[in-house]
């Protein structure tokens, strides 16, 4: 699947983050269909729609946790000023 045409011509960044992240979204399709069965492709559009829903969800809370871990590293580090 991961080849130099799928990139950008060039650039070898962009091939360097591909040859990282491919085996993740493989490894991720694979887990899922594991764990889904092979149902994954004919489930109802409402389905998919409510659960990138809940992704998305999911990654706005994750992130303000790590933002806030961040910021406090960034405070003790003197990097940042104290805000609260």
């Amino acid at each position: 699947m991961s080849t130099e045409s799928e990139c950008p011509p060039g650039d070898p960044k962009w091939q360097t983050m591909w040859n990282i992240l491919e085996p993740k979204l493989r490894e991720r399709m694979i887990h899922g269909n594991k764990e889904y069965g092979d149902v994954t492709f004919d489930r109802p559009l409402s389905e998919l729609l409510i659960e990138i829903e809940e992704e998305i969800l999911d990654q706005i809370v994750w992130s303000a946790i790590a933002w806030a871990r961040l910021r406090r590293v960034q405070v003790r580090a003197g990097l940042a000023p104290f805000e609260g």
